[in-house]
């Protein structure tokens, strides 16, 4: 009960101090995408048996560096990484970034297939992320006045499934299922610095 509260209370507090996802990341799998020189990314999610919180900075162009911990019963786990978006997406190419982590190097591509949002992502990795993984998201064309509505699915080591709602410009929250029988909710927020 009182892990519940706590996860409770750290959801809303996220989402009520909140600022804007971007595609930096899908759920688990990295893009290529920069979270923009001078913006960052906050975002905390849980499966309600371990809480997840990371944080993305870019000081420079294309250049995103960031901290995680995974929060068990048991301990607190950090790592961090730096992603280097080297090649910019054009009307022909995909983007491209290279990241190391204290778990994970990988590499990956990504391409938006059309105006209306929907942007896939293909890369190779080690560590936490498996050999080859990939993803895709849609932005669900709405009217004004509702929520955006980014759906996702990707494929590293497990397949995940979700949803990422914009409640506002500033704040996002998610749901998503791993593995068909994990639920994780979460929240996000963007800055500038």
């Amino acid at each position: 009960m009182k892990k519940t509260i706590f996860v409770s209370i750290i959801f809303v507090i996220v989402a009520v101090f909140a600022l804007a996802d971007t595609t930096f990341q899908l759920f688990e799998v990295p893009t290529a995408y920069s979270v923009g020189v001078n913006h960052g990314d906050l975002r905390v999610w849980t499966n309600f048996n371990n809480i997840k919180f990371k944080g993305v900075l870019s000081p420079v162009q294309n250049l995103d560096l960031g901290l995680f911990i995974l929060g068990t019963k048991e301990a607190l786990y950090p790592d961090a990484s730096v992603k280097w978006n080297f090649m910019q997406e054009t009307k022909d190419t995909p983007a491209a970034a290279i990241g190391v982590g204290t778990d994970a190097i990988y590499a990956v591509m990504s391409k938006n297939f059309n105006p209306q949002g929907l942007k896939g992502h293909l890369g190779l990795g080690a560590g936490d992320l498996a050999i080859v993984f990939a993803g895709i998201d849609y932005d669900i064309p709405v009217g004004q006045g509702v929520p955006k509505v980014k759906l996702i699915a990707e494929i590293n080591n497990s397949f995940s499934f979700g949803a990422v709602a914009a409640m506002t410009p500033a704040v996002d929250m998610s749901i998503f299922v791993k593995d068909f029988n994990k639920l994780n909710l979460g929240a996000s927020f963007k800055f500038r610095y």
